[in-house]
């Protein structure tokens, strides 16, 4: 993100939004909502259902991933993208997409 930034270039962070690293630079962060997977476990553990050694993968349609969409992103990517990724991350909630993971094959 530091060379993109400094040679004028966009770039696009990982994680949680990374804009305020680079300002101005970065359009847009791969976001792992790692909170609100955390928030989701300590809700489980409270009602008393959390299936402690079972392996659970979540994901958009669960909010534990994403993609920020701050006011760079609003301002310079184009509307077209921005309503593709809405239809994009709307087909892979109600399972059109299928998102094909190495972790569906680990076995607990």
């Amino acid at each position: 993100m530091k060379a993109g930034a400094e040679a004028g270039k966009y770039t696009i962070g990982i994680d949680s939004n990374q804009n305020s690293l680079y300002p101005g630079s970065v359009l847009t962060s791969m976001l792992k909502n790692v909170d609100e997977s955390v928030f989701r476990a300590l809700c489980f553990v409270r009602s008393g259902y959390l299936p402690f050694g079972t392996l659970e993968i979540i994901g958009v349609t669960d909010g534990a991933v994403g993609i920020a969409r701050d006011a760079l992103y609003e301002k310079y990517v184009p509307s077209e993208i921005r309503e593709e990724m809405k239809e994009i991350e709307g087909a892979i909630a109600c399972g059109m997409i299928e998102v094909k993971s190495e972790l569906t094959k680990v076995k607990p």
